[in-house]
């Protein structure tokens, strides 16, 4: 249930827009999806099940075969503590948000890539 609470939560912060979403519940889904679908730009949570966003970034990161291993990532994380954007940076992210994500946070990252 929570997920497709989170789901609709960012499907209304892009109403307006040109913007779509796809949702996946685990890393090995959105491993998936990357595969197969080619994205302007990816957010990525960084505490999911079975592998966290880090691991699946760099999975995805890592395998020249995926359509997306060049696409922009941005981690969605509830860590702001001081030094986390840096450190997600240092990881390879494109960007991060802290959660809560406003809309305009959201289409201000977007625009950047």
């Amino acid at each position: 249930m929570y997920d497709i609470m989170i789901y609709w939560h960012y499907v209304l912060q892009f109403r307006g827009t040109e913007i779509s979403i796809d949702s996946a519940n685990s890393g090995a889904e959105a491993i998936a999806m990357t595969k197969n679908t080619k994205y302007d730009i990816i957010f990525m949570d960084h505490l999911m099940s079975e592998m966290d966003g880090i691991e699946t970034f760099h999975r995805i990161r890592d395998d020249s075969g995926n359509i997306n291993h060049d696409t922009p990532v941005v981690a969605l994380t509830a860590n702001a503590i001081v030094g986390m954007r840096a450190s997600y940076l240092s990881e390879g992210f494109a960007d991060y948000l802290t959660k809560p994500v406003e809309q305009k946070d959201l289409l201000t990252v977007t625009e950047r890539q």
